[in-house]
């Protein structure tokens, strides 16, 4: 079982969205002189309340959100666009499925591809926002 962050890192790698460490980032947007502008970011932040299973001291469920970050070219929007809505799609079809060895019961889409804004070096980003419900991980 394995953290979310790797978990749906992975899970975007099979989907097509790209390759870990290239183009698919775990965290944050990176730069650097052999990193591309076009580039997706997985970074999860707080969601709903964890539970316990009834009659149990030990967590079973938890409601964890995500958003996703596409970033373009320079004055380059569309394909940025394009990877943000792949990513909708991607993760809005997780239904009842294990991945890396945890149980999702649901990905909800909060927020459908909307612009986040324009860096400081002129890449537009794009982001989806999703909570996820699933099983707490060992």
């Amino acid at each position: 079982m394995g953290l979310l962050i790797d978990d749906l890192a992975t899970y975007a790698v099979a989907e097509g969205l790209g390759t870990l460490g290239t183009d698919i980032f775990r965290f944050g947007l990176q730069d650097g002189p052999d990193i591309p502008n076009k580039q997706i970011a997985i970074i999860p932040y707080p969601g709903l309340p964890s539970e316990q299973a009834f009659g149990s001291d030990s967590l079973k469920w938890e409601y964890p959100r995500v958003r996703v970050i596409s970033r373009s070219d320079v004055n380059d929007p569309r394909p940025a666009y394009v990877k943000a809505d792949a990513a909708y799609k991607a993760f809005g079809k997780i239904t009842a499925e294990t991945l890396s060895g945890t149980f999702y019961h649901r990905c909800t889409v909060l927020k459908a591809p909307y612009v986040l804004g324009i860096d400081d070096s002129g890449r537009t980003q794009f982001a989806v926002d999703l909570e996820f419900e699933k099983e707490v991980g060992s």
